[in-house]
């Protein structure tokens, strides 16, 4: 999905009232399903059907509204691939962390894909700044 497909399916959802969370309840594990992390990142940083820089593309304030709306929708039926998706690409680290810290089995392959892959070395900040966060959550519990 493009950006500006994106932007049609947001404007599809404002526009006609579409009931993105029944859509999204129920499309769980069928055609709202992602087939991997790396995989969504690419397929939303695509434009025109070129691959384009994922920061480039969020850029826009449109792109960051719709994604910022899609988000919002993603984080009140729980579709957690999505969510660390679009909040990747917002950069919303917060939203993030509140993730991996209760699943740091999602965090180690998060972490994994984004340093494996040359195309994400924008996002080595976020990485480092979640790894710090993440850690000292865990040596607090420690102790």
């Amino acid at each position: 999905m493009s950006g500006k497909e994106l932007s049609k399916l947001v404007a599809f959802v404002k526009g006609t009232q579409f009931d993105l969370v029944d859509y999204l309840q129920r499309e769980r594990h069928g055609s709202a399903r992602l087939e991997s992390f790396a995989s969504g990142l690419e397929l939303i940083g695509q434009k025109a059907g070129t691959r384009f820089i994922l920061l480039l593309q969020m850029a826009t304030l449109q792109s960051r509204l719709d994604a910022e709306f899609l988000l919002a929708h993603m984080c009140s039926v729980k579709f957690k691939e999505w969510i660390v998706v679009l909040a990747t690409l917002l950069r919303r680290s917060e939203v993030l962390f509140d993730i991996f810290r209760h699943d740091l089995r999602l965090w180690k392959a998060y972490s994994v894909t984004l340093q494996s892959h040359p195309a994400f070395v924008e996002y080595q900040d976020l990485v480092e700044a979640l790894e710090e966060r993440l850690s000292s959550l865990s040596n607090s519990e420690e102790k």
